[in-house]
This record gives C-alpha cells, sequence and structure tokens, in this order.
C-alpha cells in the first residue's frame, strides 16, 4: 500500500526512470573514410575520397579508367550512383544545426555533364526535432536530427524521416517525387503514462486507508463461545 512517507520515494523511482528512457548524451564521430559506392546494377562505381574532395565515378569493369568526376566535402553522407553511371547523389548528415535549416540543401544531385542541383529542407523536412528527442548524437540545443534511416531501390532512394514520415528521390530525373511528411510529436506519452501511474497509486492509496479505517469502526459481532 503506498502512504504518505513512501510517495515522494515512488515518484522519485518513476522520474528516474523517465530520465533514463529519454535520449540523450552526446557522441563523438571519427572522420569519414574512402569507400565505394556500385549502381543498383553492378555497372558502375563511385570512388568517395574524403581527403582530395575529389569523386571519381568509373566503369565496374575498367576501374582504371576515370568518365567524370566531381567535388563535394565529405563527411557521414551517405552516398548514390544511378544504374547509367551518369549521377551521383549525396544526402545530408541526419545530423544538421537549426540555422542551416532555411539556407541548405538536404539532398544535392551531381551529372556527368558537370551540373548540379538542390533539393533544400524546407522542401522535404523544414522543422526537425531536437536531436536530444530522438537519439543521441551532437551536443547541442541548435542540434536537429531530420531522417532515421535511408534505403536504395534501383534509380528511387527513399529517405525516412524522423517524423514518421518519408521522402523520395529519382536519381534520373534528379528530383524529389514523392514525399509523405508526418510532423514530430514529443515523446509525451511515457511521460503521460507516468502521470496516470502515480495518480492511480496515491488514489488507491487514499481508498485503501478510508477502507481499513472503516473495517477498523464496525464492531466485533462473534458470538462468545460457551466452555
Amino acid at each position: 500500500m503506498c502512504d504518505g512517507t513512501r510517495l515522494p520515494l515512488v515518484i522519485k523511482i518513476l522520474l528516474l526512470s523517465l530520465i533514463s528512457s529519454l535520449p540523450a548524451g552526446a557522441t563523438s564521430y571519427g572522420k569519414p573514410k574512402r569507400q565505394l559506392i556500385y549502381s543498383p546494377n553492378g555497372e558502375f562505381v563511385l570512388a568517395v575520397n574524403p581527403e582530395t574532395e575529389r569523386h571519381i565515378i568509373k566503369a565496374a569493369s575498367e576501374p582504371e579508367t576515370e568518365i567524370w568526376s566531381f567535388s563535394r566535402r565529405v563527411w557521414h553522407f551517405p552516398f548514390f550512383l544511378s544504374n547509367d553511371g551518369q549521377t551521383a547523389a549525396v544526402v545530408e548528415w541526419r545530423h544538421v544545426r537549426k540555422e542551416s535549416l532555411a539556407e541548405r540543401d538536404c539532398v544535392t544531385f551531381y551529372q556527368a555533364d558537370g551540373s548540379e542541383k538542390g533539393i533544400p529542407f524546407e522542401d522535404v523536412y523544414p522543422s526537425p526535432p531536437r536531436t536530444s528527442l530522438v537519439t543521441i548524437g551532437p551536443a547541442g540545443y541548435f542540434w536537429r536530427t531530420w531522417y532515421h534511416d535511408v534505403e536504395q531501390n534501383g534509380d528511387l532512394f527513399t529517405i525516412a524521416t524522423t517524423g514518421g514520415g518519408s521522402a523520395t528521390f529519382d536519381l534520373n530525373e534528379r528530383a524529389l517525387v514523392k514525399k509523405s511528411w508526418i510532423g514530430y510529436r514529443k515523446p509525451m506519452n511515457l511521460l503521460t503514462g507516468i502521470c496516470v501511474i502515480v495518480l492511480t497509486m496515491v488514489a488507491f492509496g487514499i481508498r485503501g486507508r478510508r477502507l481499513r479505517k472503516r473495517l477498523n469502526q464496525i464492531p466485533s459481532r462473534r458470538e462468545p463461545v460457551n466452555p
């Protein structure tokens, strides 16, 4: 039974459980490494070089022969290459500073003819949640996390956003072709559940004390036993 002296301890335990269950903290990230990104059909390969920041597309059957290249900085970005080897795409890091959302592209396409096309955050997911609310990431109130995962299916790749929606891009069209956006909801369900549990325990504690008090007030009606 939960009485007046035990209730604060129960609340403390529940609050500690709430705090430990929420995403928090920060992590460090190593330098990006060289990688080879193959087209889905395996005919072309994109050699990503973080040192030179120049990335080369080659035929998989002729790895020593450069077909074309493009330049851009490298961090922990997903890279994609089209089946015809003519288009590469780079998805921005899942963590982004709040002030960069209005000015930065979330996906950038690079073409063999030297052209470049960016898709801004405001067209895909303009207001992602604070990083500390959804995952472990870089420290700072200004960090936002806009996706969980990216998957490629042929010349299409789909980004699963932290809002529960998705955005699909076409490498050949160099465009956003499908979007299902769902706004992020703060994880209040856990807090609400804890509040319900606490209130329920308080209610049962009060009812229990009242019931015990009433039982103590009922006179005994047992018949005397003759010796």
